[in-house]
């Protein structure tokens, strides 16, 4: 099926040479922006909160229901009787 093919020449792009040729002139800026990129993202991390919920007391979770002030007494009862349908 493919003893009749020809296969075309890849050509290589103009841009990505002249970029190699461009990092293997000045090794070491390349290095140094890889090395700087390296800190920033270590230095990130660590400043990163770690956790939503502090994990001491993971056998409980407490909420609460806040309520505007101005709400009736048996609105508050009634919401929070048929919140507890676990």
């Amino acid at each position: 099926m493919l003893k009749n093919s020809k296969i075309k020449e890849h050509l290589p792009s103009k841009r990505f040479t002249s970029f190699l040729e461009w990092n293997l002139r000045f090794k070491w800026l390349p290095i140094l922006i890889a090395f700087l990129l390296l800190l920033g993202s270590v230095g990130t991390y660590f400043s990163l909160p770690k956790g939503a919920i502090d994990n001491s007391s993971a056998s409980s979770l407490s909420i609460t229901l806040d309520y505007k002030p101005d709400t009736p007494v048996d609105e508050v009862r009634k919401t929070d009787s048929s919140s507890k349908s676990f």
